[in-house]
C-alpha cells in the first residue's frame, strides 16, 4: 500500500470522528438546554434571544430584567413549562401573551421599561 493511500484513508477516519464528536456535542448541549428549569441574564444589554431558546422545554423561571430586549421570538411562546418572567427593565411593551405555552401572566413579574407591571 502506498502512503498517499493510507494518509488519505487516515484523513477519512479523522473527518468522520471529528463529525461524529460534533453530532454527540450538539445532542449533549440540546439535553442540557431542555432539561434546564432557570434562566437568569440580567443586566446583560442583550437585544434579543435566539429563535432556540425553544429548545429549552424544561424552562420554568426567566429573569431577563434590565436588559433591551422589544420582543421574543416565536418559539419563545411554545414553552409549555414556563411559570415565571422578570422582563422588568427592558423595552417590552403590552402584556406577554400565553397564548400557545404555560405562561400564566398572574404569576408572572412582567413589567415594562417604565417598571410598571402589566
Amino acid at each position: 500500500e502506498d502512503n498517499s493511500t493510507a494518509g488519505a484513508t487516515s484523513s477519512c477516519s479523522s473527518a468522520r470522528a471529528a463529525n461524529l464528536s460534533r453530532k454527540i456535542l450538539q445532542l449533549l448541549r440540546r439535553e442540557l438546554l431542555e432539561a434546564r428549569e432557570k434562566l437568569r441574564i440580567k443586566a446583560a444589554d442583550i437585544k434579543s434571544l435566539p429563535p432556540s431558546i425553544g429548545f429549552m422545554q424544561g424552562l420554568r423561571h426567566v429573569d431577563l430584567s434590565d436588559n433591551r430586549l422589544t420582543s421574543f421570538p416565536a418559539s419563545f411562546y411554545t414553552l409549555p413549562r414556563l411559570e415565571s418572567i422578570d422582563v422588568s427593565g427592558n423595552y417590552i411593551t403590552g402584556l406577554i401573551s400565553g397564548t400557545g405555552s404555560g405562561i400564566d401572566n398572574r404569576g408572572s413579574n412582567c413589567s415594562d421599561s417604565s417598571g410598571k407591571s402589566s
